[in-house]
C-alpha cells in the first residue's frame, strides 16, 4: 500500500477543486461570459499554467458545469452553466456538446450531417455516435426535410420545424398530399359559394367551423390555396366594397370566366401551394420538384 501515491492523488484532487472554484469565482464576477484569453490571463495571474487551464476548462466542459456560447460577432466565451443544465447535460462527452451546440445554433430550421461535420471538423462515425446519444437523451431529433431527396435535419427536441423544413401542411411522409390540397381548394370553393363573396377571413372561419381538415391552419396557408384558385380561374379576386373594410382589403368570388388551359397555368407551380418558399438553392426548388420533373417529361 502505496501512501505516498494516494497522498499524491488526493493532493491533485484538491488542486483540481480548488482551481475549478477558482474558475467559477471568474465567471460568477462575469455573468456575460470570458473570452479565452481573458480567462488563460486571469487564471495565470492565479498562479496556473495554461496547461492546466486547459485541463480544468475541459474538464468542466466536459461535466457540463461551463458552456461554450457566442457573441454578437461570432465570437467564442465560456459561461458558467445552470444547474439545469449541468443536470441535463451530465454524462456527455465534449464532441456531444459541440454537435448538440452546432444543433441549437440551427434552430427552427435545423442542421444536416454534412453540415454538422463541416462546421464541427469531427469524423462521421463520431457524429453518428453523438447523435444517437443526444436522440436517446431526448435532446434532440431527427426531421424529414420536404427537400426532393427527404433529407434528414437535425434540431432541438423541443422546437418545432420550420416551414422551410416540413414544407408546410401540405406535405405528409410521402411528398406533397395532393388529397388534402384537392380537398381544401373544394372547401375554399364552397365558402365563396355560399357567401357569393367571402374574405380569406371569412373563408378560414368556414374551414374551421365545418371541421374539413383536423390540422391547424393559418391565415398565410389558406392564403397559399385561394392563390391557387386564383391561377386555375376557379376564383375572382376584387376590391371590399363594404362599409367599414380596411383599405385595400380584398374579396375572393366565383369566377365568371373560365381560363383557357395553356402552357402556363397547367405549369406545376402556378397552383403549387409552397410556392412562396420555393428558391434555387433551397430544400424546396425546382430541380429537386417531382412534380415539376414529371411535367416537363409529358
Amino acid at each position: 500500500f502505496d501512501r505516498t501515491k494516494e497522498g499524491g492523488e488526493i493532493d491533485i484532487i484538491v488542486s483540481m477543486a480548488s482551481q475549478e472554484t477558482f474558475l467559477f469565482d471568474l465567471l460568477e464576477k462575469n455573468p456575460k461570459g470570458l473570452y479565452h484569453a481573458e480567462l488563460e490571463q486571469a487564471m495565470e495571474k492565479g498562479g496556473l499554467s495554461p496547461a492546466i487551464v486547459m485541463k480544468v476548462l475541459n474538464q468542466c466542459l466536459s461535466d457540463g458545469k461551463i458552456k461554450i456560447a457566442e457573441d454578437a460577432t461570432g465570437g467564442l466565451i465560456y459561461i458558467e452553466s445552470s444547474i439545469e443544465e449541468v443536470i441535463k447535460f451530465k454524462g456527455l462527452s465534449p464532441d456531444d456538446m459541440i454537435i448538440y451546440r452546432r444543433i441549437e445554433k440551427a434552430k427552427e430550421k435545423g442542421v444536416w450531417t454534412r453540415d454538422i461535420r463541416t462546421d464541427t471538423k469531427l469524423q462521421q462515425v463520431q457524429i453518428n455516435k453523438s447523435l444517437k446519444t443526444l436522440e436517446a437523451r431526448k435532446l434532440v431529433k431527427a426531421v424529414k426535410s420536404s427537400g426532393g431527396a427527404r433529407k434528414k435535419v437535425y434540431m432541438l427536441y423541443h422546437l418545432q420545424p420550420s416551414k422551410e423544413v416540413t414544407g408546410g401542411p401540405w406535405y405528409d411522409n410521402d411528398g406533397i398530399d395532393a388529397a388534402f390540397v384537392s380537398g381544401l381548394q373544394t372547401a375554399c370553393i364552397k365558402a365563396i359559394t355560399e357567401k357569393m363573396f367571402a374574405s380569406i377571413e371569412e373563408i378560414a372561419d368556414y374551414i374551421q367551423r365545418t371541421g374539413v381538415v383536423n390540422v391547424d391552419l393559418k391565415i398565410e396557408d389558406i392564403q397559399g390555396i385561394i392563390n391557387t384558385l386564383l391561377y386555375d380561374g376557379r376564383v375572382e379576386e376584387i376590391r371590399d366594397p363594404r362599409l367599414g373594410a380596411r383599405r385595400n382589403a380584398l374579396l375572393y368570388r366565383p369566377s365568371r370566366l373560365a381560363i383557357p388551359s395553356n402552357g402556363f397555368s397547367s405549369v406545376p407551380c402556378g397552383g403549387c401551394p409552397v410556392f412562396d418558399i420555393c428558391s434555387d438553392d433551397g430544400d424546396i426548388s425546382p430541380p429537386k420538384c417531382v412534380y415539376f420533373n414529371e411535367w416537363l417529361e409529358f
